[in-house]
């Protein structure tokens, strides 16, 4: 149970009755936190704001403790922790479409056998999971690179036609990278700090929730940036670049783009002429971050 930093001073020991006092305060923001990521979709703005609040002010609350150097009960902080992750994967997402378009664009490839940089989700109007797209979006081409396409046909092959089981894939990707990460702060600090930081936030939890894909990439770069500092610097290489669209969209292929120019030397990206993909850029955007540029 302790909360030391390598270069830390002793920690507070805390009494017994101090301890209880931090894991009901600690549970009780976690629980507050996963009731309002559960409820969102069903209960009054008022109500939202004073589960958001209490949630946050628990967290925060956390986090000041286990970086003053006082002894947080570990246990119940892996408990909130995988009480309030599990809340936000078990509950469908809510504010956000976008974990659908992953799943259209993984179909187009994986049951339809089409290229989703050529054609959009509309091309396929029989698909049950077309509905679920946001309006806006179905007209819309794959921006994202290979690497995440291939994710997303596995999750796609996996999942079937289960608007659950596809839903689950994304979202428990997701929490699966949130854990990953704090594991590996952890083992290399012997800090909960991490765990706190990144377990019991309820902006994190709403991540999770709609099942975004940018908990994916930044997992990518984070673990670039550990195997740099541990000198391995292909496999940090290889992390960093995965989802770096426009370069490895010259180098990775689907099996489609590959046989759509059998005699070429050289695809041509399907997005290359819009002003997005000229634009340097660190991260592929989203579908709702390209409508907002291109407005």
């Amino acid at each position: 149970m302790r909360a030391l930093t390598q270069d830390a001073g002793p920690e507070v020991r805390p009494s017994r009755a101090e301890v209880r006092r931090s894991m009901a305060i600690v549970l009780g923001a976690a629980g507050a936190s996963s009731v309002w990521i559960v409820s969102r979709a069903w209960v009054g703005a008022t109500t939202q704001l004073v589960l958001l609040v209490i949630g946050t002010i628990g967290w925060l609350w956390a986090y000041s403790r286990v970086t003053s150097d006082f002894a947080m009960p570990r246990r119940a902080l892996v408990a909130a922790t995988g009480l309030l992750l599990v809340a936000a994967v078990v509950t469908p997402p809510t504010g956000s479409h976008d974990v659908w378009s992953y799943v259209m664009y993984g179909r187009l490839e994986a049951v339809h056998h089409l290229d989703p940089y050529t054609v959009s989700p509309s091309a396929v109007p029989y698909d049950p999971f077309l509905q679920l797209v946001g309006g806006g979006w179905r007209n819309t081409r794959s921006v994202y690179g290979p690497v995440f396409i291939g994710v997303a046909s596995a999750g796609a092959l996996i999942s079937g036609d289960s608007p659950v089981r596809n839903r689950l894939f994304h979202q428990g990707l997701g929490a699966l990278v949130v854990l990953a990460v704090i594991v590996a702060c952890c083992r290399r600090s012997r800090d909960l700090a991490p765990l706190v930081l990144l377990g019991l936030g309820p902006p994190m939890a709403a991540v999770v929730n709609s099942g975004h894909n940018d908990l994916l990439v930044g997992g990518l770069v984070f673990g670039g940036a550990l195997a740099a500092e541990r000198r391995r610097h292909v496999l940090s290489g290889v992390l960093v670049a995965a989802f770096r669209g426009d370069e490895l969209f010259s180098i990775v292929k689907t099996p489609h783009q590959v046989a759509q120019k059998p005699g070429s030397s050289r695809w041509e990206n399907p997005i290359a002429s819009t002003p997005e993909a000229r634009a340097p850029r660190m991260f592929v955007s989203s579908p709702h971050q390209k409508s907002r540029n291109a407005c």
